[in-house]
């Protein structure tokens, strides 16, 4: 039987990507931080160590699994990747003990590691740079709307079971794996001779090593690296303080028939809506900026973050709060996809998906290595003192993408 049995055209297939997983990981993790404290009882210990174990896994399964999507197929890899994010899930939300969260952490790791190259590295392929970042943006619109209906019916289901969420999420992802085998195409990707692919140690390292090459024949990447680097640093203890830093400030109003996940879900939908009205608005400028001067935008929107953050750790009254995690979020959802469709110029489709996944080993390792500091500032500080070092990790991206703008000069000896 040969696959895809019906194909569908590149951007079709990653309009529906965007919008399904988005709305599959907003009906998950609109629940897990409140499903990891309430039914699997995590302490503060053990949320940073769940933590830890996933970026772990993506630090360590990042460019193996890079130079395999460079070598064999982007498709496989992405199909392989939404599987184990699914399985992932299911083990979660069947068993909330702690060991079993943590070996879902290893399966989801390497899930994400096996989608993070992969899947922009294929669209680039399919679609040519030069349609890359409207495709980017187009289907970031997708996925807030798929976001605010996985949020909705978070809120509904989860106030029957803070289990079933997560249930449905993996299953979802299941499917939507099996949807990909059956529709996704790959006319773009050169496959290597079977002598070039990596079949030991010594020939994937091979692969690493052209990627580095790719990473040195271009100054700019290597700034690119560090800003993702720079960025994973500040986001762990945003990601895993936000919450609790809500929580433990605010009185959060009692909303009648609906559990504690409801203010989460109701906030994710404020954000995502948000989102949805200032990109439609603003989308022929962002796409030119995106195309023209990534550089600018994504300084812009480094800035606006730092703010926001600030904004939320000082924030008096809930309303303040809830605006400043707004903003937040919409600078986080436009961040990505420049960031992505920036890094992506200029790569080689052999060294594409390598180069990738050294970003997302960058911002795994910043994860990793401030991810637990910020966690024991919080604890001898406090939680307001670790989300304002967020703004303060943030600020050497303002230089590292002004010189990632700067022109390329040949490097003696780069070109093979």
């Amino acid at each position: 039987m040969r696959f895809p049995l019906v194909p569908l055209s590149p951007l079709k297939v990653y309009l529906t990507l965007e919008f399904t997983t988005s709305l599959l990981f907003a009906l998950a993790f609109t629940a897990q931080a409140v499903y990891f404290i309430q039914t699997a009882r995590l302490d503060p210990l053990q949320l940073l160590l769940v933590g830890a174990v996933l970026e772990g896994t993506c630090l360590l399964l990042e460019v193996p699994t890079g130079v395999i999507a460079d070598a064999y197929s982007r498709r496989r890899s992405v199909l392989l990747g939404y599987a184990l994010l699914g399985s992932a899930l299911l083990v979660i939300g069947a068993f909330p003990v702690f060991a079993a969260i943590l070996l879902a952490q290893v399966i989801a790791g390497a899930g994400y590691t096996c989608l993070s190259g992969a899947t922009t590295a294929w669209l680039a392929d399919e679609l040519g740079e030069d349609h890359l970042p409207a495709a980017l943006l187009r289907a970031a619109q997708a996925g807030r709307i798929g976001g605010l209906i996985g949020i909705a019916a978070c809120a509904l289901i989860a106030s029957v079971s803070l289990q079933l969420p997560l249930l449905l999420a993996g299953l979802g992802l299941l499917l939507l794996s099996g949807f990909l085998t059956l529709t996704m195409t790959e006319h773009g990707f050169v496959r290597p001779k079977r002598s070039e692919r990596p079949g030991s140690l010594r020939d994937m390292r091979s692969g690493l090593e052209r990627g580095l090459r790719a990473v040195r024949a271009r100054p700019g990447v290597l700034a690119l690296l560090l800003a993702a680097a720079v960025f994973g640093a500040s986001t762990e203890a945003w990601d895993r303080l936000w919450e609790l830093h809500l929580l433990a400030h605010f009185t959060l109003p009692a909303l009648p028939f609906l559990g504690p996940v409801a203010w989460f879900a109701l906030i994710g939908a404020g954000h995502q809506l948000l989102s949805l009205t200032l990109t439609a608005t603003l989308w022929r400028h962002l796409e030119a900026a995106a195309q023209a001067r990534p550089d600018r935008l994504l300084m812009l929107l480094t800035a606006l973050g730092m703010a926001a953050a600030v904004l939320f750790a000082l924030a008096g009254s809930f309303a303040l709060a809830i605006a400043a995690l707004w903003l937040a979020g919409v600078v986080r959802g436009l961040y990505g996809p420049v960031y992505d469709a920036w890094l992506n110029r200029g790569l080689e489709s052999g060294s594409r998906a390598t180069v990738l996944s050294l970003a997302s080993q960058a911002d795994a390792l910043g994860q990793i290595a401030f991810g637990p500091l910020m966690g024991l500032l919080a604890k001898a500080a406090s939680v307001q003192v670790a989300l304002l070092m967020v703004a303060v990790l943030r600020a050497p991206n303002l230089w590292l993408f002004a010189r990632a703008a700067r022109p390329v000069r040949p490097l003696p000896g780069a070109q093979d």
